[in-house]
């Protein structure tokens, strides 16, 4: 990746999921004989400018906060790199509370748009009274593809570790993302 495109200090697992997703993506590109710094540094500013549109549309919506969960599968491994933020919805100048968070959330989602790996997105915003909606996007051929409700909620019930289903919070309503607005690639 670029050298803008380097993480600042952050947690552990922050620094090692985004290293892991980078690698990734050069691996993949030098596999495929591609250049890894600009395919890589412009599929990571698309899935930021993918992440700045979904808390758009969840403060359109009327949320207060949110968070966010960005998952991709590790090829035929059965692994997962995922990982999770929440934020304040302030506007898309200020989308996180950590900016470590949002590299490596649009980190994840690059390296599914570059390797072709099965990529997801789901956002759970929460309202002023407290109710709380969750939605979905699926990440295939660079394109972000909004999921039904029934799609968000199968996702998001569903151990990514297991297969198995889990529970989903009391009270959490699903609805049908909308599709993004978002700039043409380049």
């Amino acid at each position: 990746m670029s050298p803008d495109a380097r993480p600042p200090t952050g947690s552990a697992e922050q620094i090692r999921t985004f290293i892991t997703a980078q690698m990734a993506v050069r691996a993949f590109c030098h596999a495929h004989g591609y250049n890894p710094d600009e395919l890589g540094t412009a599929s990571a500013r698309r899935a930021a400018d993918a992440l700045t549109a979904i808390l758009v549309e969840l403060e359109d919506r009327g949320a207060v906060a949110a968070a966010i969960v960005a998952s991709t599968g590790v090829g035929n491994s059965g692994m997962n790199l995922a990982h999770a933020t929440t934020v304040d919805c302030l506007g898309e100048e200020e989308w996180a509370t950590d900016p470590m968070d949002n590299t490596v959330l649009a980190e994840i989602i690059a390296c599914g748009m570059v390797t072709g790996w099965a990529t997801g997105i789901v956002a759970r915003g929460t309202g002023a009274d407290g109710q709380q909606t969750a939605y979905g996007w699926h990440v295939r051929d660079g394109a972000f593809v909004p999921l039904a409700a029934a799609e968000t909620f199968a996702a998001y019930s569903t151990d990514s570790a297991t297969g198995e289903p889990v529970p989903p919070p009391r009270g959490l309503e699903f609805e049908d993302a909308c599709a993004l607005d978002l700039p043409h690639p380049a």
